[in-house]
């Protein structure tokens, strides 16, 4: 009795802070679907979230960004004011963002830049559906007119010569190819032409596994692709040989999501590319369940004295934050970076939730604290006590080593772990299945395996 309330004790903390993240999630997705941001109104309606100081630096950086790109002008003193908890730290962010904006936007006219809107033509391209935004570009689904009106998603941004270049250097299954890219005059944005894959990412999978669970079986997976694409013409089938396994169970998913990015990013590192933005919403999901790296907008070259000055604050690695609040030498920035964002994303996939992240004296962002960034123990985050998902778990821990000589020092030696892992997960099921008795006495057994 006294175990039992000692582990529910242990279990509350985590679980507030998943909660809490959850709704931000929800929050930033509203606003960044129209809605109006207000950081403030957020806090007075849910004061719980005050406590965490990296959500409400979160909420207060994107509510700041939107705000600004709709062309308003905000006092950056007085905007962050408001937060006195957490303002010297989110004014360093806001700080960083202006460095960033110096080296990503093209053009000193941009905040006056008027995005094309439904039905617009743009270099030959009829816009047909916005598909997605961020503070830098807008992707639609449209149709090339000189082409049979074949249907093509279309990238508009500031400045997208430097991403168009990493993404035709790079040929992989697992990346999102380029078909065009050109500037249009009459805007002055530069327009990337890629093919129509539909607008699934594996943020819809998070939010579907936070939702209803931990699926049994894969197939949910590709209910959840089907759901995000609903109401968009079906998507092309891009390439139809090894789709994802429907049968599979949820954590094999996880393992295999994995291994294919971990691939795909190989093939960038070998081209000498370091993505340093990986995050779900960055992780385009095919008809048939194939992950596409996409968003190389804050890509840099290996040892840029540029590299780790953007990212995505929950998703960066330790070296990369304190590169930004600290200002130690970007150049020492490199691939395993990139493997610590996506231990972040399979923890999340599996989990449904982050990691916690370490907060101290009201600046997650501290040299001291970043230094310490870790994952969460099993007993705590983990959703279930499934053999196979301590296994993986394991593997998701050493891509968060906060020394990146601790971790997976590159990705083909990731990707070799998680298809162990793949290979060990069939096995383990096929003996849970013939000796149900036994495997009861030491773990609890796969549900409806």
């Amino acid at each position: 009795m006294h175990g039992n309330s000692a582990d529910a004790a242990q279990e509350r903390p985590c679980t507030k802070a998943s909660a809490c993240r959850q709704r931000v999630v929800e929050i930033v997705g509203e606003w960044r679907r129209g809605a109006r941001p207000n950081t403030g109104a957020v806090l007075s309606e849910l004061p719980e979230l005050r406590q965490f100081d990296s959500l409400v630096i979160e909420m207060a950086y994107v509510e700041f960004c939107s705000r600004v790109t709709a062309g308003e002008a905000i006092s950056v003193e007085a905007f962050c004011s408001q937060f006195p908890r957490v303002a010297a730290t989110l004014r360093r962010q806001i700080d960083l963002n202006d460095m960033v904006g110096a080296y990503l936007v093209a053009s000193p006219n941009d905040e006056n830049a008027v995005w094309p809107t439904t039905g617009a033509m743009v270099q030959g391209f009829e816009l047909q559906h916005e598909l997605g935004r961020g503070a830098f570009a807008r992707v639609h689904l449209a149709e090339e007119k000189a082409l049979g009106n074949r249907q093509v998603s279309v990238k508009l941004s500031h400045s997208g010569a430097f991403e168009a270049n990493v993404l035709g250097r790079l040929q992989h299954r697992n990346i999102m190819p380029i078909h065009s890219a050109q500037r249009d005059p009459s805007t002055g944005l530069f327009v990337i032409c890629m093919p129509y894959l539909g607008r699934a990412t594996l943020r819809d999978v998070i939010v579907m596994r936070r939702t209803n669970g931990p699926p049994f079986r894969m197939a949910a997976v590709l209910e959840s692709i089907r759901t995000a694409n609903r109401g968009l013409p079906e998507p092309a089938i891009d390439d139809d040989s090894g789709a994802m396994d429907a049968s599979a169970s949820y954590t094999a998913g996880v393992a295999w999501f994995g291994a294919q990015m971990a691939e795909a990013l190989s093939e960038t590192h070998r081209r000498g590319i370091l993505h340093l933005d990986l995050k779900p919403t960055n992780v385009l999901l095919t008809k048939r369940g194939i992950p596409k790296l996409i968003d190389f907008n804050l890509a840099a070259e290996l040892h840029s004295t540029t590299t780790g000055l953007g990212g995505t604050l929950s998703y960066m690695s330790p070296e990369q934050l304190r590169c930004m609040m600290d200002g130690i030498d970007a150049a020492r920035i490199d691939h395993r970076s990139d493997i610590f964002s996506l231990g972040l994303v399979l923890h999340e996939l599996l989990t449904g939730a982050l990691p916690d992240q370490p907060e101290r004296n009201g600046n997650v962002f501290s040299s001291e604290s970043t230094a310490n960034v870790k994952c969460s123990p099993v007993s705590t985050c983990a959703s279930s006590d499934r053999t196979n998902d301590h296994r993986l778990m394991r593997i998701i821990r050493r891509c968060l080593a906060s020394d990146p000589c601790d971790r997976y020092q590159d990705c083909d030696e990731l990707r070799c772990a998680l298809q162990h892992e793949l290979t060990f997960v069939p096995r383990t099921e096929r003996w849970l299945r013939r000796h149900p008795r036994l495997a009861g006495a030491s773990c609890q057994p796969f549900p409806n395996a």
